[in-house]
């Protein structure tokens, strides 16, 4: 096998992750593994739902700096799905090379 760390598969381009961030200090890690695993120009497909505003704060924050974040507009989910209380969230693995348009107005 060759690619990736020590000798392994190089990560795959996109990833399921069904979430949901109850304590603040869960958050940084929970990110850090979703950039580890997906690779330089992978997404993650969130399935996400709201349980501690505090840590859900932090965990976007995080996110932002990691990932561009596409919300999934409800009506575009299967109707089985679509819970009010969960969100379904795109978020695409930014480029550590670029500068995007958001982090040049910082």
């Amino acid at each position: 096998m060759q690619g990736g760390r020590h000798g392994a598969l190089p990560p795959p381009t996109h990833r399921h992750l069904p979430h949901v961030v109850y304590i603040e200090e869960s958050a940084e890690q929970l990110v850090g593994a979703m950039g580890e695993l997906v690779s330089d120009d992978g997404l993650v497909l969130s399935g996400y739902q709201l349980r501690s505003p505090e840590a859900h704060k932090l965990f976007r924050e995080l996110c932002r700096k990691a990932f561009v974040i596409e919300k999934v507009p409800r009506e575009d989910l299967h109707p089985d799905y679509a819970y009010e209380e969960a969100d379904v969230y795109i978020l695409k693995k930014k480029n550590k090379k670029k500068k995007t348009l958001e982090e040049d107005l910082e």
